[in-house]
């Protein structure tokens, strides 16, 4: 008998909930956001679709008008002659080294000059933070000359000499939070610093700590999430960059400099932009996998960084 009058009871509340007008207005309203976000979801991953396909199609596939998302042959001689031409896991690990060596060098220097420009008051902070507002917004590409003059002509106790396709341009430009985007990184630790309570580093000071101290063992372990998202940014930018990089590595083998050194063998342009475009896939292939791990602390330090709302 209960169960009979649990199962009319629950059939009952059914029932209601059919009949009850905000229930298909709702179930209404549901669909459509589902419709509209699939439809959005897909013209974004609609290219990258295009272009990963693509990667298997045989060169009659490319030239035929009629093949679109599925080969009829298939074949990766196009993927294996952009493998073998970037020399990928040479290259990866030469673009691998100076990515890690930048990021961590900009990490380092943007976490120290944002505490500073955020936690103390002395003269000038003003005007330093212009001139990393001002670092922030001119081009690259406006002072990428006059570094390649000073580099090339370096004189050191009368001694000159040059550290073009050395990493130590980098190394200097990072050092000194000249490196590239250094600016916003600067920017994104100041925020964040400056919206950390006060009582965190008072609390140091009255267990003894000095400003070091509280900075290394407090404030550091804070900003793990703002830190990490700082460190993706820059190895990011440095694994892409397509400017700076090839001036000062030409002879070097990165992948924003040996892309344009992978000519194909086809007249063909269809068949010449697909595999540029496998090429470019085979690049941010790392990226995608490292963002896929670390997604969910990314979004947290960018919305803890000051610079979204």
């Amino acid at each position: 008998m209960s169960n009979m009058f649990f199962q009319t009871a629950r059939r009952s509340r059914l029932m209601k909930k059919l009949c009850h007008p905000f229930f298909w207005g709702n179930l209404l309203w549901s669909l459509v956001r589902a419709v509209i976000l699939i439809g959005i979801g897909f013209m974004i991953l609609y290219p990258i679709l295009i272009k990963f396909v693509s990667c298997f199609m045989s060169t009659n596939d490319l030239t035929d008008p009629t093949v679109k998302l599925i080969p009829l042959e298939g074949s990766t001689e196009l993927f294996q002659k952009c493998w073998e031409g970037l020399d990928y896991w040479k290259t990866f690990a030469a673009t691998a080294a100076l990515s890690l060596l930048v990021a961590v060098m900009q990490t380092i220097v943007s976490a120290l000059a944002g505490y500073g420009l955020a936690r103390f008051q002395f003269k000038g902070r003003g005007i330093i933070f212009i001139a990393v507002i001002i670092v922030l917004l001119i081009p690259p590409s406006t002072i990428l000359t006059p570094l390649y003059v000073r580099f090339n002509y370096m004189s050191f106790f009368g001694i000159k000499f040059s550290i073009i396709n050395t990493y130590w341009p980098f190394v200097l430009m990072s050092a000194t939070g000249l490196g590239l985007k250094n600016g916003l990184y600067i920017y994104m630790m100041r925020q964040f610093f400056r919206g950390l309570p006060y009582e965190l580093e008072e609390a140091a000071y009255i267990d003894g700590a000095g400003p070091w101290r509280a900075f290394i063992s407090v404030m550091l372990p804070n900003a793990r999430n703002m830190l990490l998202v700082v460190f993706i940014f820059s190895f990011t930018w440095q694994w892409t960059d397509n400017a700076i990089t090839p001036m000062f590595l030409a002879n070097l083998k990165v992948f924003s400099n040996i892309v344009s050194s992978v000519t194909p063998d086809y007249t063909n342009a269809t068949v010449s932009g697909v595999m540029n475009n496998i090429m470019g896939l085979l690049i941010m292939a790392p990226l995608l996998v490292l963002y896929l791990f670390l997604q969910r602390r990314i979004i947290q330090g960018v919305e803890s960084s000051g610079i979204v709302g």
